[in-house]
């Protein structure tokens, strides 16, 4: 393991996965010795101004709990807490402690008391291994959503592989699209005329994030031009038995400008953005008194099989 300012490398013969504990446990890149791709998302603009969400690097993975769009605790005895843009996590520094090839980084909230812990770890030469622990430590149950806000690397050379159950979806926004319905559950994946197809484009000028019914397989992937291999994001369907999906076709951090495009998988606890909407979808889940929950999702570079 390799340590750079405040970034530590995860490092085989095949990947270099970037992590930046101090920002809030980000992924920043996992990057491919093979074909010299990087996967995920990079935030290019020069200058990052505020104190917003949109407003840091977006790049890579950010860890999302306990929501994600702003809201409100709803229940006693946190009633009116506020839980922030993107939940409490990703504008926090973690603390660190590496043993051996192991980088495990923790965190405490006081708005809600809750430990969050993930260990990162490469157990093959093509596979990062994040293994997480939220603990509750008081005696009330604690509501939650939490997510892996994944954004990926893509272009008009994107193939994506939704996992093979996702043959509906339910969007909880859609912008600039009169085909797909808002709020309803609408057949995945959608027709041509809802724009969101492949090849993607920032012409398209549409914004989708929708999720997949309850998985049993969590599996999904993505692929670029005629690469042999592909990014494989794998995840514990017992915790987390939803995907989202981010589609933002002509779409930047900061809104409609036209000429970005943003894509994220995002492996989730329950459909919807916020715990408003996850208790209307009936996928509320909760941490009981005293519990400690276990879950782990694995990034890794397979190959490329023709049905791909």
């Amino acid at each position: 393991m390799q340590k750079s300012e405040d970034c530590y490398i995860l490092e085989s013969e095949a990947v270099r996965v970037s992590l930046k504990p101090r920002m809030g446990g980000k992924i920043h890149s996992f990057y491919s010795k093979n074909t010299d791709c990087e996967y995920l998302y990079q935030d290019l603009r020069q200058e990052l101004k505020g104190s917003g969400y949109c407003d840091h690097d977006i790049s890579g993975m950010d860890e999302c709990f306990p929501t994600v769009l702003p809201c409100e605790y709803p229940d006693a005895p946190w009633r009116g807490v506020p839980l922030g843009d993107h939940g409490l996590l990703w504008n926090r520094s973690w603390e660190i402690d590496v043993r051996g090839e192991q980088l495990i980084a923790k965190i405490s909230l006081d708005e809600i008391p809750v430990q969050m812990t993930r260990t990162a770890e490469l157990i093959e030469p093509e596979t990062l291994l994040l293994q997480y622990t939220i603990e509750n430590r008081v005696s009330e149950p604690i509501e939650y959503l939490y997510a892996a806000h994944i954004l990926l690397h893509a272009d008009q050379n994107t193939a994506i592989t939704y996992p093979s159950e996702m043959d509906q979806a339910y969007l909880a926004v859609v912008s600039d699209n009169a085909v797909l319905k808002e709020g309803a559950w609408n057949k995945w994946p959608p027709s041509p005329t809802a724009r969101l197809n492949e090849p993607l484009s920032p012409e398209r000028n549409t914004f989708a994030k929708l999720f997949s019914p309850k998985l049993c397989n969590g599996v999904t992937r993505v692929a670029h031009g005629d690469q042999a291999e592909q990014l494989q994001i794998e995840f514990d369907t017992e915790r987390l038995p939803h995907l989202a999906v981010l589609l933002s076709l002509g779409y930047g951090p900061l809104g409609k400008d036209g000429k970005s495009l943003l894509f994220g998988l995002e492996p989730t606890s329950g459909i919807g953005d916020d715990l408003a909407m996850c208790r209307a979808t009936n996928t509320t889940q909760r941490i009981g008194a005293g519990e400690r929950l276990q879950f782990w999702i694995r990034l890794s570079l397979v190959d490329r099989s023709p049905a791909d």
